[in-house]
C-alpha cells in the first residue's frame, strides 16, 4: 500500500523496471516457451498489483485534495483563496499524472 509521495515515486520506478523486464522476456528469441510464459505471468501479475496500488493512492489523493479544498474554501479569507486554489490544483495535477499509464 502506497502511503506517501516518496512511495509513489518508488512504485512508479519499480513499475518501469518491471516493464523493461517484461520486454526483455518477450523479445528473448532463445527462451523456452513454457519458461517464457511462466515468467511473463509472474511479471505481469506484479505489474498489475503495482498499477492497482498507484491508482488507489492517486484516487485517494484526488479525493482528499477535493475535500480539503472544500473545507478550506469555507474558512479561508478571500485574499488567501487564490493561493489555496493554486496549491490544491498542483496536488490534483500530481495525482492525475500518477493515474496516467507509465510509458
Amino acid at each position: 500500500m502506497i502511503e506517501n509521495h516518496e512511495q509513489l515515486i518508488h512504485s512508479q520506478q519499480q513499475l518501469a523496471r518491471l516493464r523493461t523486464m517484461e520486454n526483455r522476456v518477450v523479445n528473448h528469441p532463445d527462451r523456452d516457451p513454457r519458461l517464457k510464459k511462466s515468467e511473463l505471468a509472474g511479471i505481469r501479475s506484479m505489474i498489475a498489483q503495482i498499477e492497482q496500488e498507484i491508482r488507489a493512492y492517486s484516487l485517494f489523493r484526488l479525493q482528499s485534495s477535493i475535500n480539503e479544498l472544500e473545507e478550506q474554501a469555507q474558512t479561508t479569507n478571500l485574499e488567501r483563496l487564490p493561493e489555496l486554489v493554486s496549491q490544491k490544483v498542483r496536488a490534483l495535477r500530481e495525482a492525475a499524472d500518477a493515474l496516467q499509464p507509465v510509458m
